[in-house]
């Protein structure tokens, strides 16, 4: 239906089979283990909702230091960036939510979610993961 956004996440998956980095280039926005406590998968839900992704800190490090998925990503010389739009990326890359970046700056969550639209348009990405991923492959450079 025209209008409706549509969010994939996958529920009670069993961390041996190790399937998170596989899955995630298909577009799940979240990933809930079956150890997972109803309050987590509730947080987990409206962070989805509100377009965040939900993936465990271990696998977003591990996507982070292996560099994956650098084919997605089209080099964007850093310099392009404004210094807020680089303060915003490391805070992303360290896990923050929009409402945490707009608490940490000082600025509402609105001008958050406009310095992302602007970030993902100037980096070519399309969602929070995509972003996190490009971070890590031009770390160097916003050092």
């Amino acid at each position: 239906m025209p209008g409706i956004d549509c969010f994939v996440a996958l529920f009670n998956v069993n961390q041996i089979n190790e399937i998170e980095k596989e899955v995630i280039k298909y577009g799940i926005r979240g990933i809930f283990y079956e150890h997972y406590s109803c309050d987590t998968l509730i947080k987990g839900i409206k962070a989805i909702l509100k377009g965040d992704v939900w993936l465990s800190r271990n696998l977003m490090k591990s996507m982070f230091v292996q560099h994956q998925y650098n084919e997605l990503y089209t080099p964007v010389k850093v310099g392009h960036l404004s210094f807020r739009e680089n303060q915003i990326l490391k805070l992303l890359a360290s896990g923050y939510t929009n409402d945490m970046i707009s608490d940490e700056l000082c600025i509402s969550c609105h001008t958050v979610k406009t310095h992302l639209y602007n970030l993902y348009k100037k980096i070519n990405v399309c969602n929070r993961l995509q972003a996190v991923l490009w971070v890590s492959n031009n770390l160097r450079s916003l050092s």
